[in-house]
């Protein structure tokens, strides 16, 4: 076991030097992306960056979550364009950082680089999605409290590290990435801080169960939006999520308090987007 999992390691380290090198030769000669997939976590973005990835009219970053405009950026912008291929390609280029919609500071990042660019928000109930963004840093040995101790006193520590990162006081913090639970479930303060920067009509709103639900229809969407072909269908072995995982159900009582918590936020969310979560 311990042989195959050094195997692994190095097989990933090779992969990373590779890419390195690689954004070596490239820095700079890369185009921007057209459009954006900016979450939520656990919302779908993985299912969604690989449906795309199928379309012959888009082209996608050489890895998914690039993370350019919340934890790159001192990088500049000849590493982002490094990439994507470059302007000559005439397909559409996109990315999909879920970290994105959260973080303080990427809106007016975003915006003046990508002032044109098309952007798509992935919501799911923000209940289901706490649970399963808890799951995902267990499984990934990031996280080894309860659920319910996890979460005591969260929104009080997250708002802390957003002051300190719009301050410039904090320039990463791994729990406001890791462990936001619950606050990455309040929509709409995140959203109205991308509509402060961006026009209403750049954005495109879909409820991850319609993803889930029906995803040609879904990606139709989406790809009209974005100014793709949308008679693009999937396969049928990849019509299906990615990342689905099975866990122990939420305990009904927690369970209730949690849907009151987010009640006004969903109904905010839903007059703003129409959809329902």
């Amino acid at each position: 076991m311990r042989s195959d999992k050094l195997a692994k390691l190095a097989r990933r380290h090779a992969v990373l030097a590779s890419t390195y090198l690689r954004l070596r030769r490239l820095a700079g000669r890369g185009g921007l992306p057209h459009f954006l997939v900016l979450g939520a976590q656990k919302a779908g973005t993985t299912s969604l960056f690989k449906y795309l990835s199928r379309h012959p009219g888009l082209a996608r970053p050489f890895r998914k979550e690039v993370h350019f405009f919340d934890q790159a950026y001192e990088r500049g912008l000849g590493w982002y364009r490094a990439h994507f291929p470059g302007e000559g390609d005439p397909r559409l280029r996109y990315e999909a950082t879920p970290y994105y919609l959260y973080h303080p500071l990427v809106p007016r990042r975003a915006h003046e680089h990508l002032p044109d660019a098309r952007l798509i928000v992935l919501l799911r109930d923000p209940v289901a999605r706490a649970y399963s963004h808890y799951w995902h840093e267990v499984e990934n040995g990031r996280e080894e409290r309860p659920f319910a101790v996890a979460i005591e006193g969260e929104l009080e520590r997250m708002a802390a590290d957003e002051e300190a990162l719009i301050q410039g006081t904090l320039e990463h913090s791994e729990g406001h990435q890791r462990h936001s639970y619950l606050s990455r479930g309040f929509y709409m303060p995140q959203i109205e801080r991308w509509l402060a920067c961006y026009p209403r009509e750049q954005f495109l709103f879909v409820a991850s169960r319609e993803l889930f639900g029906d995803p040609d229809a879904a990606l139709g969407r989406i790809l009209s939006f974005v100014g793709a072909d949308p008679s693009f269908s999937l396969r049928e072995k990849d019509n299906r999520a990615h990342n689905s995982r099975s866990y122990p159900g939420l305990e009904p009582a927690l369970r209730e308090r949690l849907e009151a918590l987010f009640e006004d936020d969903r109904a905010a969310v839903g007059r703003l987007t129409g959809i329902q979560l």
